[in-house]
């Protein structure tokens, strides 16, 4: 008996050692139940009410339980009797008799009360779990801003780099804001999130907290527990034009540096719609294209305008024409943005040196160019068009590449009292008009 009472008062005392170090002490049965738990107490829930269930009563998640094998460090949610929601780390070990027959489970369970500690534990690599960011690591940042260079447009930017975010931290997710992307310039008055980039369908508890969102002025990061989700959402201002916002979701818990790569990343995407939205406002009023040193469409309108009252003195034509270069702005997709430039810079050389110094020549968008030709009727016209076209616009790169060019022009007779945009419209016209009428250029059929 003097033996037994040792023995009972040992176990007792490294009972109570080890609640000094974790939150919850457990042991099963070989079936999983639970046979002894200590303290009485756990998350407000009476632990004797507990007894005789399965282990798996202790946390909520879709992870299935392996009674035999052990756990290290483990990530669980757990949820006290309150409603709230917790994380823990579950540590345990498989119990064997003396025959080498597994009897049981012995573990504990350690609250985390802000965020989750990484896993590196053998387990933890070997678990069917997504393995969590480790602080200090990168590689998600390699592959968010790769996204954005690679695409021109920035709203296409932001939706291919926000894709490539959400496979890397294997989560749904959405790209949220109430600004609009194609004219960042233009301030909105949107009081709620919109969903700029998202799945088809959101489940219901996401479509509740859409619907719910703060006012517009409240930023940061904000994780938020919804069963059977763990939701990260993190918001940032758009310097005095709205707000961005990434909204990530999954049924297992968020670790401390997935929430701080979700926060880099939208910050990161600020700052990328600030500087597009700078530029822009360069581009809108600058009467140079930045990337070409070409006029814009509004400093080519000015030039062609003051050339009008001249040309109707001295009874000249002239002729607008409008060439796009098939290709030109696909380019990185196969071989990478620098060849694009390059490939950019040649062509604009190469139809510089195709009409004269005096003629006026505009950048209209990624791929296509406008022309004003002084004095160039439709057989001077016709001659440059088909010059152009004849030979295509060739890229001397390693391998080269040969881009074809089609054009469409529009002539102006002295006296006509047309605006440069109705000439444009025309060109525009009858450059569609090209690949129907199997023809590399085209007059406009509303030409006089």
């Amino acid at each position: 008996m003097a033996v037994l009472s040792s023995t009972l008062q040992s176990r007792a005392r490294w009972r109570n050692l080890a609640r000094q170090a974790v939150d919850l002490i457990f042991e099963t049965d070989s079936s999983g139940h639970i046979v002894m738990l200590e303290p009485k107490s756990w998350l407000d829930h009476n632990t004797s009410d507990l007894v005789g269930q399965h282990i798996t009563a202790l946390w909520d998640n879709n992870w299935r339980f392996q009674c035999a094998s052990s756990y290290t460090r483990h990530v669980v949610q757990t949820e006290a009797a309150s409603g709230d929601v917790f994380q823990a780390l579950l540590s345990c070990e498989p119990n064997w008799n003396a025959q080498g027959q597994f009897s049981g489970t012995l573990g504990t369970l350690v609250i985390i009360p802000d965020g989750v500690l990484p896993s590196t534990s053998e387990e933890a690599a070997t678990d069917a779990w997504h393995p969590p960011l480790l602080p200090g690591e990168t590689h998600f940042l390699d592959s968010v801003i790769d996204a954005l260079r690679q695409t021109i447009l920035p709203h296409i930017a932001l939706v291919s780099a926000a894709t490539n975010l959400f496979e890397l931290l294997d989560c749904e997710g959405a790209l949220l804001g109430d600004l609009d992307l194609q004219n960042v310039m233009v301030p909105t008055a949107v009081e709620r999130l919109k969903v700029l980039h998202g799945p088809a369908a959101f489940p219901r508890e996401i479509s509740t907290l859409l619907e719910s969102d703060g006012p517009s002025g409240e930023t940061g990061t904000a994780r938020i527990l919804r069963k059977p989700y763990d939701i990260l959402l993190t918001r940032e201002n758009i310097r005095s034009r709205g707000r961005i916002a990434l909204m990530l979701w999954r049924t297992r818990p968020w670790t401390t540096a997935d929430a701080q790569a979700a926060t880099t990343i939208c910050k990161m995407f600020a700052a990328y719609v600030e500087l597009d939205g700078v530029h822009r406002h360069l581009l809108q009023t600058s009467p140079f294209d930045v990337t070409t040193g070409l006029l814009t469409w509004q400093g080519f309108t000015e030039s062609v305008v003051r050339r009008m009252p001249r040309l109707d003195r001295e009874h000249l034509a002239a002729t607008m024409m409008v060439v796009r270069v098939e290709g030109l702005s696909s380019i990185s997709e196969t071989r990478g943005f620098e060849i694009e430039e390059e490939a950019l810079s040649q062509s604009v050389a190469l139809l510089s040196n195709a009409v004269r110094p005096s003629d006026v020549m505009a950048r209209l968008s990624s791929n296509v160019f406008v022309f004003w030709l002084d004095g160039g009727d439709r057989f001077a016209a016709a001659e440059r068009a088909e010059r152009i076209t004849a030979h295509g616009v060739p890229i001397i790169v390693d391998p080269p590449i040969h881009l074809a060019a089609h054009i469409g022009l529009v002539c102006r007779e002295p006296g006509m009292t047309d605006t440069p945009e109705m000439f444009l419209e025309r060109a525009l016209q009858a450059l569609n008009d090209v690949p129907g009428q199997d023809r590399l250029w085209c007059f406009s059929h509303e030409a006089p």
